[in-house]
């Protein structure tokens, strides 16, 4: 659901600029970058560059996070925490990088395309819904226990170095 309405809003909003950045930490997507894209646009029709593009794998939490991510986390959720607590988070920025507003992963663009389309406007995002402000709530919940959260040597550990794609079996 989260692709297909990505897919949905980079092409009914022509300034938009949608950014899927997978991450090998919390094993959620074990499969390397290149084969990420490969599926999102063969069963999704997801990543069509400039407007929808699939990056590779980046931290997104702990010492090792991308600084995109150490930026990202300066906008703490509705819930008061700041880093990723979820996979597929997503967040809605303006057209010079400040944040709009942060979503949990169970908020797909469908959900929220009032926003994207104030934001591609140039116009103030509507208040938060009760659809909006309940999915926090559940997605406090899910971030105690949920199989897709971020959660401290449970499926992240604190590392020294940043993950990386698997290198093949070039040095056997």
């Amino acid at each position: 659901a989260n692709f297909n309405a990505m897919r949905y809003a980079a092409k009914e909003y022509p300034g938009l600029r949608v950014w899927a950045v997978p991450t090998e930490q919390g094993y959620y997507e074990p499969d390397v970058s290149e084969l990420v894209r490969a599926k999102a646009y063969q069963q999704f029709g997801f990543g069509t560059y400039p407007t929808a593009v699939v990056f590779d794998k980046i931290d997104v939490v702990g010492s090792t996070r991308h600084p995109l991510y150490s930026y990202l986390a300066t906008y703490p959720d509705p819930n008061g925490v700041g880093r990723l607590s979820l996979n597929f988070e997503k967040f809605l920025l303006d057209k010079d990088g400040r944040i709009l507003r942060r979503y949990p992963r169970k908020f797909t663009a469908f959900d929220f395309e009032a926003d994207i389309n104030a934001a591609t406007n140039g116009e103030q995002l509507p208040a938060p819904s009760a659809q909006f402000k309940d999915a926090w709530v559940k997605a406090a919940s899910d971030a105690k226990k949920g199989e897709y959260s971020f959660r401290g040597n449970y499926n992240v550990w604190d590392q020294s170095e940043p993950s990386k794609d698997w290198d093949g079996l070039a040095d056997l």
